[in-house]
């Protein structure tokens, strides 16, 4: 159940991020990644997940699919 209770969260917060709300702006792509960057835990089975999100090219999909990746490999915070 707690696993499940994470997830909502953290797509909570994703969505959150996204800018769903019509007046808040969506944050910029370095912002969303530096936010998810910060959620990834920080050690070498992680590092690899982390990195993705430093590459220049990345855009808002590709975000949220290092997001999704980190979430899976159990890479997520347990607190966020």
């Amino acid at each position: 159940m707690k696993p499940m209770l994470i997830a909502t969260v953290a797509m909570a917060v994703i969505l959150f991020i996204s800018g769903c709300a019509k007046q808040e702006q969506a944050l910029e792509t370095s912002k969303r990644a530096e936010l998810i960057t910060e959620m990834i835990i920080d050690n070498a089975s992680c590092r690899a997940v982390k990195d993705k999100l430093t590459l220049p090219s990345i855009d808002n999909d590709g975000i949220e699919r290092v997001y999704f990746e980190a979430l899976k490999a159990g890479c997520i915070h347990k607190d966020v």
